[in-house]
């Protein structure tokens, strides 16, 4: 069955989030800060995780002269007591809750054979430990938002899909990260209600996402 979809035009979309709460990791540069420019677009107050302290500060600071409300945390998502402690304040700003989290951080380490342990730690506490951490951290405030109004999204990648010489680490975390995404739906549709549609969905830069 074919399903109508809504205009998705920006000019279209302006405050359909108005009075929502969007956390974006990754947002300082690429899809993580096409997230954030389209969430404040459509009137999301949004906080945005980022190591990229310089990048960060400089969107921020970019966003907010447009008259929109987003605010840059350097954090990095391997860090798990930062995440909750983070998302704990996003919350307390914003009356409680959080409706969206977008899991965007990536680490992109390539290897095969000449990978060392520092690499699979790494790339795997990014790409993996750090989406669940993010989860973790947001879900006792994603609790108190509306049912029909919260939303987690995990950037995943065509790495995760298709065979590649060489790419051990990155398709491995990847790979993994599609099937944690699969039992996190499962796991918040069952216990909280939070309902997690999984779906490849190819993006303009040729990654996948996870929504």
């Amino acid at each position: 069955m074919d399903f109508p979809q809504p205009n998705l035009n920006e000019n279209i979309t302006k405050g359909r989030f108005k009075g929502h709460v969007a956390v974006v990791t990754g947002g300082a540069s690429g899809i993580g800060k096409e997230c954030v420019r389209r969430f404040a677009n459509d009137g999301a107050s949004v906080a945005f995780l980022d190591i990229n302290k310089d990048g960060g500060r400089k969107y921020e600071a970019e966003a907010q002269s447009e008259g929109h409300d987003v605010t840059f945390f350097n954090v990095d998502v391997c860090d798990r007591e930062l995440c909750f402690a983070t998302l704990d304040t996003i919350a307390q700003r914003h009356g409680g809750s959080i409706n969206y989290l977008v899991n965007c951080a990536a680490c992109f380490i390539y290897k095969g054979l000449e990978a060392v342990k520092d690499d699979w730690e790494r790339v795997l506490a990014v790409n993996v430990e750090g989406y669940a951490n993010m989860v973790q951290a947001c879900h006792p405030h994603m609790k108190k938002a509306p049912a029909g109004d919260r939303c987690v999204v995990n950037i995943a990648s065509g790495s995760a899909f298709v065979t590649q010489p060489n790419n051990w680490t990155y398709q491995s975390s990847k790979g993994a990260e599609v099937e944690m995404s699969k039992s996190m739906a499962l796991s918040l549709a069952r216990s909280q209600k939070l309902s997690t549609t999984i779906k490849n969905l190819p993006s303009p830069s040729g990654e996948s996402r996870l929504c």
